[in-house]
């Protein structure tokens, strides 16, 4: 009587690895892919030409569509950007006591004279606007009301009023890399697009992310050798200069 063995044959499990690996390969794949759904844009409008190590930003209250969180979006902001070590925040107690006295709009837009006036009273080098609209989302009985639906974030010269970033959100899910990874390691099933798209449109990981990419931005360009004629034009134009026409 032949004699069977209670465990499986290694050709069995071969076929068990192999489809293992085949759905492994899979996941990998599809998040490959996922880059490119990012709903999160940086924009660079103006070039860097003139370094000052340090900047001093001013990030003015954000103005949220049905969301009552924008000063706690636009204090996270700041918070990420002066972690990074390249950017110091003008103390926002202070800067609420400033646009309270100066009764400055707060439609959320920035005019040359509001402009003029907080770099003059803050010191700050550059102001952050920002605008968006809040997303309610509702998941296993529980109802998210801090993400964020869609944003602009600007950032301006105070000296010459030009814009230099614009990070935009659109609707849906900011893949970044720490996303993709745990969409693959859990093979899509222990975390899904809908786990994506709660824990990145949330108004501090947003700010996280922006700051990231504001500071790769700053580094990339400061590594980029000047052109002809840069140098001339960074004089002219302050912190700042034009793309060339």
């Amino acid at each position: 009587m032949p004699m069977t063995s209670k465990y499986p044959s290694l050709s069995s499990r071969s076929r068990g690895l192999v489809r293992l690996l085949k759905i492994c390969l899979a996941a990998v794949l599809c998040a490959a892919a996922l880059p490119a759904c990012s709903s999160l844009d940086l924009q660079v409008q103006q070039e860097v030409r003139e370094y000052k190590g340090i900047y001093k930003i001013a990030v003015l209250p954000f103005q949220i569509e049905d969301g009552e969180w924008g000063e706690e979006f636009a204090s996270a902001v700041g918070l990420h950007l002066a972690r990074i070590g390249r950017f110091v925040q003008v103390e926002r107690a202070a800067l609420s006591r400033i646009l309270d006295e100066q009764r400055f709009a707060e439609s959320g837009l920035v005019d040359n004279e509001t402009r003029k006036k907080i770099g003059q009273l803050t010191g700050a080098d550059l102001i952050l606007t920002g605008v968006g609209k809040s997303l309610k989302y509702d998941r296993f009985g529980r109802t998210y009301t801090n993400l964020v639906d869609t944003a602009t974030i600007t950032a301006i010269d105070v000296q010459t009023g030009r814009h230099l970033f614009t990070f935009r959100k659109a609707p849906g899910s900011a893949w970044d890399w720490r996303y993709r990874a745990k969409y693959i390691m859990g093979l899509t099933l222990i975390w899904d697009r809908d786990d994506v798209l709660v824990d990145s449109s949330k108004y501090d990981d947003l700010a996280y992310q922006f700051s990231v990419r504001m500071d790769e931005s700053f580094a990339k360009q400061e590594k980029a050798p000047a052109k002809d004629g840069e140098e001339a034009e960074a004089e002219e134009g302050g912190l700042w200069s034009l793309w060339p026409f």
